[in-house]
């Protein structure tokens, strides 16, 4: 079903009941999930199907599944692009990842703040020092390089073969 539209008659004639989840691989679908490209990415269990359209974006794209799953659109995959609600997460995610408070070495906290004229700013608390609060400018150019990277390294980490970790491994 994967990249059939959402309307088409082909999905209609079959039912997402007679799935597992995509997602949590336990439970029975409930429901075709469809990105804003109206394309369908697979069936979801009725929790899983919430969870990825109301959980925080940042916490859903932790996991590698997760984002595959969102990739399985062709639009989406093409235009090296995530639904938008998601932009952001991609955004305090590398935030989270790279930004520091001076040296310190734990994460951040992040937070967006506002978005005015083309350029979001974002409040960044290390939560271990005092002062450690300090904000972050990002224009929508630099968070459309940033989703755009974030895809491609999940499309790429997709194409390894596993069976070549397994072999280094063993060496």
């Amino acid at each position: 079903m994967r990249g059939v539209l959402y309307e088409s008659p082909r999905r209609r004639n079959t039912q997402a009941d007679e799935y597992l989840c995509r997602l949590c691989k336990a439970s029975p679908a409930v429901a075709w999930d469809h990105c804003h490209h109206d394309s369908v990415r697979g069936p979801l269990c009725g929790s899983c199907n919430t969870r990825e359209g109301k959980a925080s974006p940042e916490w859903f794209l932790r996991e590698e599944d997760d984002v595959l799953h969102l990739l399985e659109c062709r639009g989406c995959r093409d235009q090296l692009t995530l639904p938008r609600r998601f932009h952001t997460g991609v955004v305090i995610t590398h935030l989270e990842r790279t930004e520091r408070h001076t040296r310190c070495r734990r994460e951040t906290y992040t937070r967006e703040l506002e978005y005015l004229h083309g350029v979001h700013r974002f409040e960044m608390d290390c939560g271990w020092h005092v002062g450690g609060r300090w904000t972050k400018d990002v224009t929508a150019a630099d968070k459309a390089a940033l989703v755009r990277a974030f895809v491609s390294a999940a499309l790429a980490a997709q194409e390894v073969p596993t069976h070549l970790d397994v072999n280094a491994e063993q060496q």
